[in-house]
């Protein structure tokens, strides 16, 4: 909700209107608590900008989270996310949301003044995953494609060899899972929930075990089953 006019009138005498010292974050929501914000008003001619910054680990160099800028002359606003705040996170999955109190100064035109403020909450994104098909992202994958691997040769190496092999000629990789990160961004990794069905496996699942392995850019599952060497 930017882009509005405070609810303020000038009188007959004229005025302006500009951030104040008042504005204040609330205790809930932000990592670090409202210790780790800081407010920096900049007035020019037309306008009063508050900018909101945090400590995101260097306190010597807070980072600039959001910009409001007013008109001093009519008192329309609008905001600007800069960059993520950081929220507090119990762990919970539930959207922390972050709260202030952004306070202004009306000043009419022989120099009466009163003072007001406006609420500004910052919403904490949770990871979402989409509605979806799972049979849309599965992959199936048939030994006969496998060339050389002694794989399970259904019917040869007819790519449409018909119903009656237990390995289909279907696959579908190279997709995206149906995820969103939310405005924090974030990634996604391969977990240990990851299990085997019980048909159409020599040993059954037993014989199967899964290795998660991580890099920066990705994760990789990768597959083992025991073939006569434990």
């Amino acid at each position: 909700q930017s882009g509005k006019t405070l609810p303020i009138s000038f009188g007959a005498d004229g005025g302006e209107v500009v951030w104040n010292g008042t504005t204040s974050a609330g205790i809930l929501g932000i990592e670090g608590g409202p210790a780790s914000i800081s407010f920096e008003i900049v007035d020019s001619a037309t306008t009063s900008v508050l900018v909101i910054k945090q400590d995101q680990g260097d306190p010597a160099n807070p980072v600039t989270v959001a910009e409001v800028t007013l008109t001093k002359a009519t008192g329309a606003y609008s905001y600007v996310q800069v960059a993520n705040l950081l929220h507090v996170d119990n762990g919970d999955n539930v959207e922390d949301d972050a709260t202030f109190v952004l306070g202004y100064t009306v000043t009419d035109g022989d120099g009466d003044t009163v003072d007001g403020s406006i609420d500004l909450i910052i919403d904490d994104d949770t990871p979402i995953i989409e509605a979806h098909s799972r049979a849309d992202y599965r992959i199936i994958s048939d030994d006969d494609d496998v060339t050389g691997l002694n794989g399970n040769p259904g019917f040869g190496d007819n790519p449409v060899d018909g119903t009656p092999s237990d390995s289909r000629e279907y696959h579908q990789s190279g997709k995206t899972l149906p995820i969103s990160f939310g405005a924090d961004g974030g990634e996604v990794v391969w977990n240990g929930t990851t299990s085997a069905g019980i048909l159409g496996i020599e040993g059954g699942p037993a014989s199967i075990s899964f290795e998660i392995v991580d890099s920066a850019t990705t994760s990789v599952l990768v597959i083992k089953q025991d073939q006569g060497d434990p």
